[in-house]
């Protein structure tokens, strides 16, 4: 997954950069046609014939070069919808399916963005922020920059969080390896995640680019460590192109809690230590959404886990349970079927080791991918400490983690306690002058 712009490929430049004065949810042209259609997402229905429908815009590649105000939303509009949508999905009924209520919110998130590139809210625009704030004094660039840094970095929370939900529900409503509807289930999520991951992957350059404009105003920024920390935990495996990441990140961010974290979690990936990876994955310092990024590595670690223990242990046979247990799978059935993908040697209770040729699984190959993925693990939802249905809004508004605080309050609290050392050395040396003289 890249951070690659999305100017350059979904939005054609535009001369010029205004404000959206469109203040509903979707154009009033869009709604017309639409309705006159019959064009409406489940999500949008209030009533079988539409009536009472809240629609909301979608996503459509820009043809011409012509700005229509009254097309494009205005930042206050746009900030409604993603609230709007939010809610939605996390009040929707449990017959509406995770896969259906991501697939409507990537949608129309994307619409969003697509809003907030042409009025010159994100990095990725031909002009600068403040060519578009000319014409109203009423709002400074500074505190918009901030506003549309604060809807990106909600929309990364919430695709993190509802893709794992629309997984979780594909793997719990797979009825065998056999069946053919499980089969079409499981190469649509597959080609789903794929592509929601290129849309993520532009969505992180997004408000990374972002970050780099807003520099100098640490409000806008107090989120860039958890974001890229994020960002880390997606690409454990691309160790190349994460250092050059690194290396044009700002030691403030790389000094954040968040980062640290993402960057022990890597170190132990990265030199096969399974034990401290997953150890890490249980600490306080791991978030619900750092659990969803890792756990698409769980399947790795865990191959990488049996080689190791091929190699190192002698034949005296494990048991289902105790591989279950290092390896975080909450049923020894999974243990035992991730042992014979291996080609353990593998017997009613237990495997032994050393006594067969260890062979890696095809991660290339979708169903055996799947069949590891679905394996059950508890770890990530122990995160995710409430009762509530879908994505819980403390997730979206950067509350993954309760009790800990800001990226931002905890440089604040560095620097003022630097502040503090700083005025009781040059207390001490004044007194000690004091002395010898």
């Amino acid at each position: 997954m890249r951070m690659t712009s999305a100017t350059s490929e979904e939005f054609v430049r535009l001369p010029r950069l205004r404000r959206g004065a469109c203040e509903a949810f979707c154009p009033p042209r869009e709604r017309d046609d639409r309705l006159a259609r019959g064009l409406l997402d489940p999500l949008e229905r209030a009533d079988d014939d539409g009536a009472g429908a809240v629609l909301i815009k979608r996503y459509a590649r820009t043809v011409d070069d012509v700005f229509d105000a009254s097309n494009v939303r205005s930042l206050d509009a746009l900030e409604r919808v993603c609230a709007h949508i939010y809610g939605l999905c996390r009040r929707a009924e449990a017959t509406t399916s995770a896969r259906g209520k991501r697939a409507f919110a990537m949608d129309r998130l994307r619409a969003v963005r697509q809003d907030m590139i042409v009025q010159g809210l994100t990095s990725t625009s031909e002009c600068s922020l403040s060519s578009s704030c000319d014409d109203d004094g009423d709002d400074d660039a500074s505190t918009r920059r901030q506003r549309a840094i604060v809807l990106v970095e909600s929309m990364i929370r919430f695709a993190l969080a509802s893709a794992r939900d629309a997984e979780v529900e594909a793997t719990s409503s797979s009825t065998g390896d056999d069946d053919d509807d499980a089969k079409q289930t499981r190469y649509a999520v597959m080609s789903e995640n794929a592509l929601h991951d290129e849309q993520l992957g532009k969505t992180f350059g997004m408000v990374f680019g972002m970050y780099r404009d807003a520099s100098r105003e640490e409000d806008a920024n107090r989120h860039h460590g958890e974001m890229f920390s994020y960002w880390i935990c997606l690409r454990l495996s691309d160790s190349r192109e994460l250092a050059r990441d690194l290396r044009m990140l700002d030691a403030r961010v790389m000094s954040t809690p968040h980062v640290r974290f993402a960057l022990d979690v890597h170190r132990a990936y990265v030199e096969g230590n399974f034990v401290q990876f997953f150890k890490l994955v249980e600490s306080e310092r791991c978030n619900y959404l750092h659990a969803c990024a890792l756990e698409r590595h769980f399947s790795r670690i865990r191959i990488d886990a049996l080689r190791s223990m091929n190699a190192a242990n002698n034949t005296t046979p494990m048991t289902f349970d105790e591989i279950a247990r290092l390896l975080r799978i909450d049923d020894p059935t999974d243990a035992k079927s991730l042992c014979e993908l291996c080609s353990l040697t593998v017997a009613e209770r237990g495997v032994s080791f050393k006594t067969s040729a260890f062979i890696t699984p095809d991660l290339a190959n979708i169903d055996v991918a799947y069949a590891l993925r679905t394996q059950t693990c508890s770890v990530v939802e122990s995160k995710l400490k409430h009762g509530t249905h879908g994505v819980p809004s403390s997730v979206i508004d950067g509350n993954a983690r309760p009790g800990t605080d800001a990226d931002a309050d905890i440089i604040a609290a560095r620097r003022a306690i630097d502040a503090a050392r700083r005025a009781l050395d040059a207390s001490t040396d004044a007194i000690s002058s004091m002395t010898l003289s």
